[in-house]
């Protein structure tokens, strides 16, 4: 009985060890298996991959591709206001600082009317325009798995401008003129500018520049027989210029401020603007026929980096028929003069580091076609685009100015374009 039990466990040991040499040859075989499947796929889509590429191959190509693109570009921007139109009902404000000055030179101030009531006033902006700017990119067809890697660089310089001149020209006898008027009041108005009242022009002119250059990296391929995606990934740098330049002007004759023969202020903003930091998106192709398809793009960038904001107030001395004078709230060396060089009354800068999220989004139609046996690729878009940066607009807003109390705001709004986008690819 001994032998018996002594004679069975080697021979439990040795079919254990049968089993298990049998389970792992079962499981080699399984994954050898399955990679003969995945390979036979890939021999199949010629895709290097389970999905099959989409991506565009020429024959006998070195893999290159070059775009092109006209853009007609709209470039919008928020808090651009620089006049508050007003319809005069007879009532009056006064001003603090305005009556320190004509009680300096010895006027009553109820003698004079600096300010009305606003009731449905309009608030004026610059009108945007289109403008006319470039985007080329280079790209290759990576031997791996189908990728590709994407540069292109976007440039447009966009501009907008508004005037918006005294409205009220009827004469003093038309009933419009007696009982109700149009007058203009600055926005940009706590600075030099505070001391001016309606106005009798005012001019805006705002300029951007953009410059952006993105880095992909990309795979196109069929999620259907008609339908393919290319999600990608990589860099983004930006460069953004922005001036914003607001002249008032006050020539009127008929009240107080006839006193200052011509008074003009100038108000100059500048924001500049660089960063870098990660983009991410989908591209996405739907064929149609005859080799059009609508495309329908969008990605997101997270950036860092670094704002450059100026302010400066520039105005023209108010000419005075009496000596310069000194008025409260004023301190020494701001005073009013005869002189007729305009002196700076309001400058500011500050720098300072800060993340900036864009979104972009494209939608269009491409036609595409191969020629010469294959060996190259042409490609034809035509499409709508709209871009948002968010908080760019940093321009300095004092709210409050009495020369001894300042209060500055800033983040006043976003920088958008959009616009039509007029294309080609050509693949070699």
């Amino acid at each position: 009985m001994n032998l018996n039990k002594k004679m069975m466990w080697p021979a439990l040991a040795a079919s254990l060890v049968a089993v298990t040499s049998m389970l792992s040859a079962a499981d080699d075989m399984r994954m050898r298996n399955l990679d003969n499947r995945i390979s036979a796929l890939e021999q199949r889509t010629g895709g290097g991959g389970v999905n099959p590429s989409a991506r565009i191959e020429v024959n006998d190509g070195c893999g290159l591709f070059i775009t092109g693109e006209a853009l007609y570009w709209k470039a919008t921007q928020n808090g651009l206001q620089f006049t508050v139109e007003n319809t005069v009902d007879g009532s009056t404000l006064t001003s603090p600082l305005v009556n320190d000055i004509i009680g300096a030179i010895g006027i009553p101030s109820a003698a004079v009317e600096v300010g009305t009531n606003f009731v449905d006033a309009d608030i004026e902006t610059v009108k945007p325009k289109y403008n006319w700017g470039f985007r080329v990119g280079l790209g290759y067809n990576l031997p791996r798995d189908c990728w590709d890697l994407y540069l292109v660089w976007t440039n447009l310089h966009s501009n907008a401008h508004h005037n918006e001149p005294d409205r009220d020209d009827c004469s003093p006898c038309e009933p419009c003129c007696v009982v109700e008027t149009s007058e203009q009041y600055p926005t940009w108005s706590d600075g030099a500018s505070a001391i001016i009242g309606p106005l009798d022009e005012a001019k805006a002119r705002w300029s951007n520049q953009l410059n952006v250059l993105d880095l992909e990296l990309g795979r196109d391929f069929y999620v259907s027989k008609w339908l393919s995606l290319r999600p990608h990934f990589g860099l983004r740098g930006d460069i953004i210029h922005t001036n914003y330049r607001v002249e008032y002007e006050n020539d009127d004759a008929d009240d107080f401020f006839s006193l200052f023969p011509k008074t003009d202020v100038v108000v100059k903003h500048k924001t500049r603007w660089w960063g870098v930091g990660l983009r991410a998106g989908l591209n996405t192709d739907w064929d149609l026929c005859w080799g059009v398809s609508l495309y329908g793009n969008w990605a997101i960038s997270l950036l860092y980096g670094r704002f450059t904001v100026t302010r400066e107030d520039f105005f023209d001395p108010i000419h005075l028929t009496i000596p310069a004078v000194a008025i409260s709230g004023i301190p020494s060396g701001v005073i009013l003069t005869d002189s007729d060089d305009p002196f700076d009354t309001f400058s500011f800068r500050k720098r300072f580091w800060d993340e900036v999220a864009t979104t972009d989004l494209q939608l269009g139609f491409r036609w595409d076609t191969m020629f010469c046996d294959d060996s190259f690729h042409l490609g034809i878009n035509v499409g709508w685009e709209h871009h948002l940066f968010f908080h760019m607009n940093q321009f300095i807003e004092a709210n409050h100015f009495d020369f001894q109390n300042i209060v500055m705001t800033s983040d006043n709004g976003d920088l958008g374009y959009q616009g039509w986008t007029f294309g080609f690819r050509f693949d070699f």
